[in-house]
């Protein structure tokens, strides 16, 4: 009975039987590819901020024009300030379809994709199909998940199916692609090569996996050297500081790596406190809740993600602890991997209470399902993108169809070699030239945008009369182009242009 189980599980993985369980996994991948795409299509066409989008869509449009990745924002290559040459992959993309839409569609692919080695890597562990398709529900409707679908467009979310996939290869024993999956998991981020990092360490500690580990410290590391003290300084032009620390910390926790472990060590009291605030401490809950606590039985696979974790903890701001964001990504399938290690634990208590084999497991992963379902209307994701509200930032920046309309409008007389400044979250809208940026107090100080689009979110937020200097220059450069209601269009008068400011027009590529 084992031995034909044993050729049953075997011809399944290499291709020669067609489960259909996993043809159901195919089917409802994509289903809820359409389901993520139409959502975060809506959000888009009525004005939900949509994090970063401008920023990558920007970095894209200037690389079909010959200026690769980069963008006004981050004055520079996007690549040095993140290096994600994985985002080479979705060029061809995008250059076919050169839309905001085309990146949100590709991000939304990736995290459903994701579901198929997922269920592959539970097979193999749980050798149940029933319990591994439930397993694939519960990383859909995870509220993270969810988060990280309609965080607006990061590269982050493009590691999940290469990551369950290099699971499944090790699981596997297959070598060759564990080491492929690796490659293309770290391509995505610079600190993914802490992660993996980390997850080699955690490696050494098994016996069997110890070679496999130490290549993985080995490789994880010169990633690293090469990411953050070779390329990425050469493609910025200067050397990585400490800003580029993902986070700004405060000044008790440190803002380099060197001082953050030496105050850690010298007041680690305070860095638990800190970590443990009431909205953190609520994160770390919605992580753990739905998969009823199971990966904390599992610590030595849960150890690549505290470099990530520590960063969403130790953050100044709540944003490492909102779902809404996408810093919580890499975590999540760590966080599953070793949920589906602890499972047969489990199970194994429930069949000395004489409940056997693939009941207990499916009724364990059933109950694991209703608590990811249930969990998600406490969180961010259900208030404000399931029910639609705004957060107090999404209001007050928020337009009506007419306003958006007439911005569309107004944008359209600003020639598309002119450089662009924009109020609120109109950004996302007009990416698709070479020089776009918010419409903030420190980018009007320093750079002689062609054209200004504006509107004031709210009377006391008007940024020319609440800063009297740019009152001034908007009085002595600008004239106005256009109005419709609070939206209103400068033009850059004809006038010489300061020492400072040519400095910063000739950074600009041509």
């Amino acid at each position: 009975m084992v031995l034909v189980r044993k050729e049953e599980k075997d011809a399944y993985f290499h291709g020669k039987r067609r489960s259909p369980w996993f043809n159901a996994i195919c089917v409802c991948s994509i289903l809820y590819l359409l389901f993520l795409v139409t959502v975060n299509f809506l959000r888009y066409k009525k004005g939900y901020n949509f994090h970063d989008l401008f920023i990558f869509e920007n970095s894209f449009w200037n690389t079909l024009h010959g200026h690769i990745f980069w963008n006004f924002y981050e004055f520079g290559n996007h690549l040095g300030v993140h290096f994600s040459p994985g985002l080479f992959l979705l060029v061809p993309f995008y250059a076919l379809f050169p839309k905001p839409h085309t990146l949100l569609f590709l991000q939304s692919l990736a995290i459903a994709l994701a579901g198929i080695p997922l269920f592959l890597l539970s097979l193999r562990i749980l050798k149940d199909e029933a319990s591994s398709f439930l397993v694939t529900l519960c990383y859909w409707c995870y509220a993270p998940t969810l988060g990280a679908a309609f965080s607006g467009f990061h590269e982050t979310p493009f590691v999940l199916p290469f990551l369950f996939a290099t699971f499944l290869a090790l699981e596997s024993g297959n070598k060759r692609l564990f080491w492929v999956f690796v490659i293309f998991s770290l391509v995505w981020r610079e600190t993914f090569s802490l992660m993996f990092l980390f997850w080699g360490i955690s490696l050494l500690f098994r016996s069997q996996m110890r070679k496999t580990g130490r290549h993985l410290v080995l490789v994880s590391f010169a990633w690293m050297i090469w990411s953050f003290f070779i390329i990425m300084p050469l493609l910025r032009g200067a050397p990585v500081s400490s800003s580029m620390i993902q986070y700004r910390f405060p000044k008790e926790i440190g803002h380099s790596f060197p001082e953050i472990i030496q105050n850690f060590f010298r007041n680690p009291g305070f860095f638990l406190g800190f970590a443990l605030q009431k909205e953190k401490v609520f994160y770390l809950l919605q992580l753990v809740i739905p998969l009823l606590f199971l990966p904390l039985f599992q610590p030595l696979t849960l150890i690549p993600i505290l470099p990530q974790l520590g960063e969403n903890l130790l953050s100044s701001r709540l944003f490492g602890a909102s779902l809404l964001k996408h810093y919580t990504v890499p975590m999540i399938p760590f966080i599953y991997y070793a949920l589906l290690k602890a499972v047969p634990r489990l199970t194994g208590l429930f069949e000395k209470r004489g409940i056997y084999g693939k009941r207990s497991i499916r009724l364990v992963t059933a109950i694991i399902f209703l608590l990811c379902l249930f969990m998600i209307f406490p969180s961010e994701v259900y208030v404000y993108v399931l029910k639609g509200e705004r957060n107090k930032d999404e209001a007050l920046h928020y337009v009506t169809p007419l306003e958006l309309e007439a911005a569309k409008n107004m944008e359209g007389l600003a020639p598309r070699d002119a450089s662009l400044a924009v109020s609120g979250h109109l950004a996302k809208y007009f990416a698709r030239r070479k020089v776009i940026c918010y419409l903030s107090p420190g980018f009007m100080r320093v750079f002689p945008f062609d054209y200004l689009l504006y509107y004031a979110p709210s009377p006391d937020l008007n940024v020319f009369r609440t800063h009297r200097d740019l009152s001034l220059l908007l009085e002595k450069k600008y004239e106005l182009v256009d109005r419709k209601g609070r939206l209103y269009l400068f033009k850059r008068r004809t006038l010489e242009y300061p020492v400072e400011e040519q400095k910063i027009m000739k950074a600009i590529p041509q």
